[in-house]
């Protein structure tokens, strides 16, 4: 959770050979829905991909706007 959006994340345990894991990254069906201002604004299969990728557009606009000044 951060400031401008609260998340929620389910997944199922994944079976890997005759080995139950509960683990967020390994599970086949995650559903993520992220919150703002106590609005779902996205739900979906959302990726520790997608979350780098949303920090990185963070970072460059950041520097741009410091930049810029």
């Amino acid at each position: 959770m951060n400031q401008e959006r609260e998340r929620w994340i389910y997944w199922n345990k994944a079976l890997y050979g005759y080995t139950i894991i509960d683990n967020e990254q390994l599970a086949n069906d995650r559903l993520v829905i992220t919150f703002v201002n106590g609005k779902v604004t996205k739900w979906g299969q959302q990726t520790l991909t997608d979350d780098i990728m949303e920090s990185s557009q963070k970072s460059a606009q950041a520097y741009a706007e410091a930049f810029k000044k």
